[in-house]
């Protein structure tokens, strides 16, 4: 069912679209891969015991799948040159290489779809291959010329002449290609060493500073960590492309130790800085002297000079951001400091809505008309005794208490709605009557003394 969802999903694998192709089959791959993982895992760990009993104590493999993810890559492959060619020859090149019929070898797989594997199919496929690549071949002295030409147009920035090689990397590696940009792929083995010596340098002059990047309500140890994973992403470009496209070169062992060495520093560099972190984290737990953990027991709000103040202290939110930062990262939080995030959580949340109730009261003087103060102070006072009980009420709302905290957010809403309709009917009469006022003054009582009248009855 997998696999022919998958065929429905891609219906025109040769002449539909190659980047709205290349992420079907991509994801494709994802879903299979992570289905063949499963089933491994289920059975050398989750059903061991029973599976050794009946299978030889061998894991799954499922041929069917295996064969099916190599054709999905082998068509990734195909259309990948295809498009890089298309991308480095003119319009007249291509029509002398047939590049229209360049898909006939393939034209068999139409009803059955060149994805869904078969063993019967296997030999035609091989042969549909070869064809393809026959094809192709005529044109790659050709195409190795185009590529030389790009190659020094960008051979005065490090990071184009890469760009350049990563972006026609499946053509470059076809045998006749790489033996022609042999001198080129020497130079860039020269560039990639330089580009890792370059990164080596900046990680042992930095990885001792406070240097990081992110904003700075973030901990210095996460800044740290962000710092080392954007370091570390171009390193491992770099090594995916030194093994896909010079893996043959003399040079690459030796580059190879050294790429691989400085990301496992910069492993070890996140790690410390993680484990620092969380020291500082369990600190904050457990310390009954820092501002959080009192926090924690204290009130939600308190007053001072006639306004509202909501006592969140901020550092509840950048908890709970790192926590969520860290996890997308990968890194495995201990279960006691996310039980704290989580705690925190519902602190920010119930923090949100006070916030606006403490808003609205302290603005409540640009809302209300002088005359209407006394009419509305009834439900002022209501509100204000809401949001302070009196000494006679012994129960007092706090952070840790978040049931209660809820019912007294929905109370001190239910009045706030109140305060706001009347408030709301009250400025609509004010103005209604301020129009009906400014047409009595205008009436002339002489003349229209009966309007005069029924102005002054609906006023």
């Amino acid at each position: 069912d997998l696999l022919k969802f998958m065929r429905d999903q891609v219906p025109n694998v040769w002449h539909g679209n190659y980047f709205m192709v290349q992420t079907l089959l991509q994801s494709a791959l994802v879903v299979l891969e992570k289905w063949q993982r499963i089933t491994e895992e289920l059975t050398t760990v989750a059903w061991v015991d029973d599976w050794k009993k009946g299978e030889n104590g061998e894991k799954y493999e499922d041929e069917l799948l295996t064969n099916t993810m190599r054709r999905i890559e082998e068509v990734l492959k195909l259309r990948a040159i295809h498009v890089q060619l298309v991308l480095l020859l003119s319009k007249k090149e291509l029509q002398d290489m047939g590049a229209d019929k360049i898909w006939e070898p393939f034209a068999t797989f139409d009803p059955t779809h060149p994805l869904l594997y078969s063993a019967n199919t296997t030999g035609a496929w091989e042969k549909a291959v070869q064809e393809f690549h026959r094809r192709v071949e005529t044109q790659d002295s050709r195409v190795a010329v185009k590529l030389r030409n790009a190659l020094s147009t960008s051979a005065t920035s490090s990071f184009m002449l890469l760009q350049v090689f990563q972006r026609f990397k499946d053509i470059i590696k076809r045998p006749t290609t790489t033996q022609e940009l042999s001198a080129e792929r020497d130079s860039l083995m020269v560039v990639m060493d330089e580009m890792v010596t370059g990164f080596k340098q900046t990680f042992e002059a930095k990885q001792n500073t406070t240097i990081g990047i992110g904003t700075q309500k973030q901990s210095k140890e996460i800044r740290q960590i962000l710092w080392a994973r954007q370091l570390k992403f171009p390193i491992e470009q770099i090594l995916h492309t030194a093994k896909c496209l010079l893996a043959d070169l003399p040079k690459m062992e030796k580059f190879t130790e050294l790429a691989n060495k400085l990301c496992s520093d910069i492993d070890k560099y996140e790690k410390e800085c993680f484990h620092a972190w969380q020291g500082n984290v369990h600190t904050l737990m457990q310390d009954a002297e820092e501002p959080i953990v009192i926090q924690m027991s204290g009130s939600l709000l308190t007053s001072r000079e006639g306004k509202m103040i909501v006592t969140f202290n901020e550092k509840f939110t950048e908890i709970i951001g790192e926590v969520r930062q860290l996890l997308a990262m990968g890194f495995h939080i201990p279960q006691d400091v996310q039980v704290f995030a989580a705690k925190c959580y519902k602190f920010h949340r119930q923090s949100l809505m006070i916030r606006q109730l403490a808003c609205w009261y302290n603005s409540t003087d640009t809302q209300i008309l002088k005359c209407h103060k006394l009419i509305l102070s009834d439900l002022a006072h209501q509100f204000e005794s809401a949001v302070a009980p009196s000494s006679k009420e012994k129960k007092r709302i706090t952070w840790n208490s978040l049931n209660d905290a809820d019912l007294y957010c929905a109370k001190l809403s239910k009045i706030q709605g109140s305060f706001q309709a009347e408030n709301r009917r009250l400025r609509k009469a004010h103005v209604e009557m301020e129009e009906k006022c400014i047409i009595l003054m205008n009436v002339d009582l002489l003349k229209n003394a009966d309007k005069w009248k029924v102005t002054l009855k609906e006023v």
